[in-house]
């Protein structure tokens, strides 16, 4: 998918020395410094294009560009990645709604979106990458999760086992008692693929949050992903919210790889 145009980066004078970048990390509740390294890879959860951004989307990128920019002022090079997910519950929804077709609101929202990009002055990822053209690696993802044991289906819908994962709820300081009860609540166990949405066999909400993940480690690495650079989410800002990073981490944890969806994590995402 075509990201949007690139922003001139000003020389930052040899004479200032940069100090370490350190991060608040929510997992261990101290704060982390990046390790100094000559490349960096950043994946950062893109929009739902069902309506115009707001603040809170503003706050996100602008964070992490800052991020983005300071680790480029160092000297080093970011790899950077965005998702985008162009097919999910409140985008059909709203298409419904309306009466329009849910692919020309996506791209309508999406060049929006670009647009506020533009206009803030945010660093365009390396990589931005769209939920319906990366159905074809939840699909893998689907068979790696089949072999290890951690789906399952209920009339042809498949269901990701939230206690597949060992460390289940230790990312969002939640006991197993209160994850299993804030899942409850949300249905339960999370769904990865529907065989029926918008007419057609599509992935469930958290099968597209979880390709966000699955996209994210191809682009950044061409491999499964370990603890490689700082992720966003969005949604893990907020306590009652962070079930859905515990779902991706399990995910990640369930498909293997060679190391956790990342080294440490902030109110809004992961870092390596």
């Amino acid at each position: 998918m075509r990201s949007w145009p690139t922003v001139a980066i000003p020389d930052v004078d040899p004479k200032y020395a940069l100090p370490k970048l350190t991060l608040k990390d929510t997992l261990s509740g101290t704060k982390k410094a990046l390790p100094t390294k000559s490349l960096y890879r950043m994946y950062v959860c893109g929009i739902t294009p069902y309506d115009a951004t707001h603040l809170g989307h503003a706050a996100t990128y602008l964070t992490f560009d800052l991020i983005n920019r300071y680790l480029r002022a160092t000297g080093a090079e970011v790899r950077y990645v965005q998702n985008i997910t162009d097919i999910d519950d409140p985008l059909l929804e709203r298409a419904k709604r309306d009466g329009i077709d849910w692919e020309d609101l996506a791209h309508s929202q999406i060049e929006l979106f670009r647009g506020d990009m533009v206009n803030l002055h945010i660093l365009p990822p390396e990589s931005y990458i769209g939920a319906v053209e990366a159905i074809p690696l939840v699909t893998q993802a689907i068979e790696v999760l089949k072999a290890a044991n951690t789906i399952y289906s209920v009339d042809n819908d498949l269901y990701f086992q939230v206690r597949s994962d060992a460390e289940f709820g230790t990312r969002s300081h939640y006991s197993q008692v209160e994850m299993q009860e804030i899942f409850s609540q949300r249905g339960g166990d999370r769904c990865w693929w529907l065989k029926s949405l918008g007419g057609g066999a599509a992935p469930g909400a958290a099968g597209v949050h979880a390709a966000a993940g699955a996209r994210g480690r191809v682009r950044v690495r061409g491999l499964p992903a370990g603890r490689d650079g700082p992720r966003a989410d969005r949604v893990a800002d907020l306590r009652a919210h962070r079930h859905r990073g515990a779902v991706d981490a399990g995910h990640a944890a369930a498909a293997g790889g060679d190391g956790p969806l990342a080294a440490a994590t902030s109110c809004t995402g992961v870092c390596g």
